[in-house]
Order: structure tokens, then C-alpha cells, then sequence
């Protein structure tokens, strides 16, 4: 049996429930909300490796970190809510730099961000991000994937702020690929940051054509809920386990 850590996996718990019935894999949810089946630990915390020591040693790690600091859902004026670049009117039209953001920012008519609250996010985030990939090195997996938007600033930090993603495999997919209710995932690209290449299922043209179709309330809701489109597909966890569990058996066979 294969143990898996799905860090950041205690809300909507998505890897849990996709592979709890699985007899090949031992989930461990871990995370900060309190729950029977989640191993409570901060990975923000500055002794996560002293404490993750106390599990199983993966086989797999998994994670999608909070993308609230790293995305364009807070766009603001130069860059979002935790970010800026002073050069540019959008922070994604670069990929060259990122700049942290003075209180000054947010003093203008207009602005619903606050300055605490977006340093908080800013630094939550960056301790997300910096303990995970401290986690991978120290318990070195067989196979592990990050995800995130595509379009996330959080692989531009990785690159280049902790100079480790050149030597891994970015794989691009868009969840609502993986489920006939269109409307009920996200249509945006995503990307699973894994040490090994995943072939991932990618929305086709006449899905494009019937999503953007669909105008509904009931749909708009489903869609650009929080809860909903943080919640990865169980067919998408399968799929991608399944290609994890080849490759191991394809290594057991040489």
C-alpha cells in the first residue's frame, strides 16, 4: 500500500475522498481545520518537518496551496492585492518580476484592499510555498505534484525566488475536462508542477462553445463559487494516481 500526504487537503478534502476506497493507497489529509480525518499541522509553521516526521514516510505528496496572494482574483492597479510591479498596469503581463507592495498602495479612492490583511495573505502564502517544497526535499517522494492556476504567480516565485522548478514537468489541464457538468468546474487552465510528465485531459472547442453559452445564475454561482472551484475532480485525482501507479509498477518490472 502506497502513503500518500495530500497537503492542504482538509477542506474540501478532493484526494481523501477520491482515494479513500482505493485498497493501493493510504491517504493522509493534512491541514489546519479539525477534522477525524485530517492530521492537523500548520504548514506555515517553522518545525512542519519535526512534526510531519511523526507520520507514515510518503510514497507520494500531493498539495495545492492556497493561489488567494498568487492569482488575479485580487487585480489591482499594478499588479493584485499582494503583489506589484510599477512598470506594468497588470501583474500578468510579465513574468520577469515580482515587488512587494508599500503602504502607500492601497491609499487611493477606489481601492478595496487593505494593507494588513494583504500582507497577511502575501506572507501565508510564501511560507505555503517554501515549507512545501522543504517538505518534498526532506522526505524525497517517488512522485508528487503542486497545483495551481496556470497563470499563477506562485511558479514565477518557485522559479525564481526559490530556484527550484526548472527541473520538474509543469502539466496543464482544465478540471472541467474531467466532469460532464461543464458548468459545475472551472474552465480555466490549471497546472499539476509534478517530477514527472502527466498526459492530463484538456477542455476541447465545443466544450468552450457550451460553457460560454450557458448563462444561467444557478451556473454563474456553481462556477465562480469559492468552495466549488477550489474543488478538484475526484476524475482528475484517478486519472492522474492512475498514471502515478503505472510508472511504479513499470519501475518495479526493470
Amino acid at each position: 500500500m502506497l502513503v500518500v500526504w495530500a497537503l492542504f487537503d482538509d477542506g474540501n478534502m478532493s484526494v481523501y475522498k477520491a482515494l479513500k476506497d482505493n485498497p493501493n493507497y493510504k491517504v493522509i489529509s493534512v491541514g489546519i481545520q479539525k477534522k477525524d480525518d485530517v492530521f492537523y499541522c500548520d504548514l506555515t509553521d517553522i518545525d512542519v518537518i519535526k512534526k510531519l516526521k511523526l507520520l507514515p514516510k510518503p510514497d507520494i505528496i500531493v498539495a495545492s496551496p492556497m493561489c488567494e496572494s498568487w492569482s488575479m482574483g485580487s487585480n489591482m492597479r499594478g499588479g493584485n492585492a499582494c503583489w506589484r510591479d510599477s512598470r506594468i498596469s497588470n501583474l500578468f503581463e510579465t513574468n520577469e518580476y515580482l515587488g512587494i507592495r508599500k503602504k502607500s498602495d492601497y491609499e487611493y479612492d477606489g481601492c478595496q484592499f487593505k494593507f494588513i490583511k494583504s500582507l497577511h495573505k502575501r506572507v501565508i502564502g510564501e511560507l505555503c510555498v517554501v515549507h512545501l517544497l522543504e517538505i518534498i526535499d526532506y522526505f524525497q517522494p517517488k512522485f508528487w505534484y503542486i497545483e495551481n492556476p496556470q497563470f499563477s504567480r506562485m511558479w514565477f516565485y518557485i522559479d525564481e525566488i526559490c530556484c527550484w522548478m526548472n527541473r520538474h514537468v509543469k502539466n496543464i489541464t482544465h478540471y472541467n475536462a474531467y466532469d460532464n457538468e461543464i458548468e459545475k468546474y472551472s474552465h480555466k487552465p490549471t497546472c499539476f508542477l509534478s517530477n514527472i510528465y502527466l498526459n492530463l485531459k484538456r477542455t476541447n472547442k465545443q466544450a468552450d462553445i457550451v460553457f460560454n453559452k450557458v448563462k444561467t445564475k444557478e451556473t454563474q454561482k456553481c462556477v465562480f463559487d469559492y468552495d466549488e472551484r477550489s474543488k478538484i475532480p475526484q476524475e482528475l485525482i484517478i486519472d492522474i494516481f492512475s498514471q502515478f501507479y503505472a510508472k511504479i509498477n513499470e519501475q518495479i518490472q526493470k
